[in-house]
């Protein structure tokens, strides 16, 4: 009896990859301070980002900058409740760095390090809270020039895998990006399941012959 688990199941793109909307969901987990314009107790929440947070927000008080996940920060802040401070990697001085480190690493094609979830957050941020940039326009413009020149180097390190390449480095993958290879891994799993059926295949196809020359 053969014990080991065989599959014909391929690898479908629709079946692994995330929409731009579920995408987005994840990141309002994500963590960001508020100032709050109300008064209230601590309040504990189930879904839990932060370990520090232990899934308890608050207490809250006007004025008094606290941190909340994203979801409840544009909750509250359609209210009128609170306003929201933007990330501290969204400062324009932030951005240009990275865009900088970007720039500095493009032979190499090795990405730099950002927030998992940077171009949702910044998408959700800049659509409903753009008063919390000193210019939102600026943020969007070195959003965008980080998203394209990225985009550029992961476009690169594929190409080298097709080339039968080793190996291909895709360390400080954001969320987005890594949805965006998820195709090109699923080839790559099913053409790696058909090369180990065929080995099978061969193995099996062998054996009688062998078995037979030995009598």
């Amino acid at each position: 009896m053969d014990s080991g688990v065989k599959s014909n199941r391929r690898f479908k793109d629709e079946e692994m990859r995330m929409s731009a909307n579920e995408l987005e969901f994840l990141a309002e987990m994500q963590e960001i301070f508020i100032v709050p314009r109300f008064r209230f107790d601590a309040i504990t929440l189930l879904q839990r980002n932060s370990a520090e947070s232990n899934g308890q927000y608050g207490p809250f008080q006007p004025m008094k900058p606290v941190i909340v996940p994203l979801w409840l920060a544009l909750q509250l802040k359609q209210q009128k409740l609170c306003t929201i401070t933007s990330p501290s990697w969204m400062s324009i001085d932030s951005l240009e760095n990275i865009l900088q480190t970007e720039r500095a690493n493009r032979e190499s094609n090795l990405l730099g390090k950002v927030d998992f979830y940077y171009q949702e957050t910044a998408k959700i941020l800049m659509q409903h809270s753009p008063e919390s940039f000193e210019n939102v326009e600026k943020v969007r413009i070195l959003i965008k020039d980080i998203e394209e020149i990225r985009a550029l180097k992961l476009h690169a390190s594929l190409r080298e895998l097709q080339d039968h390449t080793e190996a291909a480095r895709f360390a400080h993958l954001s969320a987005a990006e890594l949805n965006s290879i998820r195709a090109f891994m699923i080839e790559a799993m099913n053409k790696f399941s058909d090369l180990r059926k065929a080995e099978l295949a061969v193995t099996s196809s062998s054996q009688p012959s062998q078995q037979i020359g030995s009598l």
